[in-house]
């Protein structure tokens, strides 16, 4: 549910993100015009789109790895590289959370040039999108492990791009 939620958010900003830019070009080049503002809104969406996406990217397991290497390890190493995975995904969220929050709180009452909007609102998206990042890694933890136990890999669908409901078999053939 969470997936369709963050999926539909990151469509609805590709959206605005394309019409805008789509508009400015055509305002410029059809009609001698620009938009003033268009410049901060497409910066402010793609933050927010390339944060989202990430948070997303990780709940779906489509960050990098490695499976061939990883399904080759015995099954106590494969849980230490899993635990070492999510500690280092998590700390990268932590930093991302921290100086998220300290960038936000810097700029917070200050205004974008144009739009005059406060630009901690463009930064906030980090910190929030960062202790999103921490809570997923540290939450697959129990999961994983108790996967890799039972000789399954630590994450249920091995294709990040597979249709939802649909996962791989052993032999790598959609089921």
């Amino acid at each position: 549910m969470l997936n369709r939620i963050l999926e539909a958010i990151v469509a609805f900003l590709m959206l605005l993100t394309v019409t805008i830019g789509f508009a400015a070009v055509v305002a410029r080049y059809g009609f001698g015009r620009s938009f003033a503002w268009s410049f901060e809104a497409l910066q402010a969406l793609l933050v927010y789109m390339t944060f989202v996406s990430a948070f997303l990217a990780l709940r779906k397991g489509a960050h990098l790895r490695i499976d061939v290497i990883f399904n080759r390890l015995p099954t106590r190493a494969q849980i230490v590289v899993h635990i070492l995975n999510q500690f280092t995904i998590a700390g990268v969220g932590a930093v991302m959370a921290f100086w998220g929050y300290r960038q936000a709180m810097r700029f917070f009452w200050r205004k974008s040039l144009v739009m005059e909007f406060p630009m901690g609102f463009l930064y906030v998206i980090i910190p929030l999108c960062g202790l999103a990042i921490v809570l997923q890694a540290l939450g697959t933890l129990p999961r994983g492990i108790a996967r890799i136990r039972q000789g399954l890999p630590p994450e249920p669908n091995t294709d990040p791009f597979a249709a939802e409901g649909q996962s791989q078999d052993s032999n790598g053939g959609r089921t």
